[in-house]
């Protein structure tokens, strides 16, 4: 015990150093906690809007061809038995811009054209406010409420296409969504559309790029095999985890650096103690020979200056948790 209490006052005697010692190990268990902690949750919010884009559906058949799936194709697929519903999600770029005006703003938006008479049989909306959409309001369009509130908009706000023509109806925010599934896409830059609504307003159909497949239970591989045997189109098949790897491919390439730079840090700090207790037995030659002399054994000592580095190494380690 005596000499517990030696190395607790040896440490204390030096405030300075033995402060900077541990605030060097703390960065080091720090850099490397935070990294394994974000790395988890990370992979987990991928895997939530992984699951949240596809929603209730069992998975999602892609499109191979960059024209996406034909109306004959999207047919077929809602013909085929065990399919409950089938939500078609077709994505095109568009420019569009507020009223003309002094505060007119034009800005360039992902369109995602869902089917609203199905799309509630897939995914919720999350709306942050307003209302969904629907088929009794073709023209309603659903924002990113980030987005929207960065770019001035709110429900109720008319936005015109960049090709809008005098007369022709134009689109109004009737909701806001939270930054999950479709509304997580491009950053919160995307315009959640009717689809049968924005063909009409446009030259060109949308691509419809996915269908997202709900089957009855229990038969999601039947349903798949005769996708096989029965759309001409080429395709692939994807669940919510094949899309959360796709998410995740960017992560992977980012975990490995961040743990390098943290066994770095953790290297550094190893060394800090090390240096700290060299110096420590430098300075106390004199104070060891009279242990020594008093009858402590070279174990003894050892232990004490062991102890000394556990306790360093003690306290940056909680301190580097707690902060990373």
């Amino acid at each position: 015990m005596r000499l517990s209490g030696l190395a607790l006052r040896s440490l204390a005697s030096r405030p300075l150093r033995t402060t900077l010692t541990v605030i060097g190990v703390a960065v080091g268990v720090a850099i490397v906690a935070a990294t394994l902690i974000a790395n988890q949750a990370s992979g987990e919010a991928i895997e939530r809007a992984a699951q949240e884009l596809v929603g209730r559906a069992a998975f999602r058949v892609r499109a191979f061809d960059p024209a996406g799936f034909t109306p004959r194709a999207i047919a077929a697929i809602r013909r085929i038995p065990g399919v409950r519903a089938a939500a078609a999600v077709g994505e095109r770029r568009m420019t569009l811009s507020t009223p003309p005006g002094p505060d007119e703003i034009v800005f360039g938006l992902l369109a995602v054209a869902l089917d609203p008479d199905v799309e509630p049989a897939i995914r919720d909306p999350h709306l942050v406010a307003g209302v969904a959409l629907s088929a009794d309001e073709p023209t309603g369009v659903l924002l990113n409420a980030g987005w929207a509130s960065d770019h001035g908009l709110a429900v109720g706000d008319e936005i015109r296409p960049a090709d809008w023509v005098p007369g022709e109806p134009a689109f109004h925010v009737t909701g806001l969504v939270d930054d999950v599934g479709f509304g997580a896409l491009e950053r919160g830059g995307v315009l959640i559309v009717d689809r049968t609504q924005l063909d009409a307003m446009i030259a060109k159909p949308v691509p419809v790029v996915a269908v997202d497949v709900q089957t009855v239970d229990g038969h999601a591989a039947d349903v798949e095999a005769a996708l096989d045997r029965q759309l001409r189109e080429p395709f692939v098949v994807e669940t919510a985890a094949d899309a959360a790897t796709r998410f995740a491919r960017a992560q992977a390439a980012f975990a490995p650096i961040a743990f390098l730079f943290g066994l770095v840090a953790l290297v550094v700090g190893a060394f800090l103690v090390a240096n700290t207790m060299a110096m420590t037995v430098g300075e106390r030659v004199r104070e060891i020979g009279l242990l020594r002399a008093a009858g402590t054994t070279s174990r003894q000592v050892l232990w004490l200056f062991a102890r000394q580095g556990l306790l360093i190494g003690a306290a940056g380690a909680v301190l580097g948790i707690l902060l990373g």
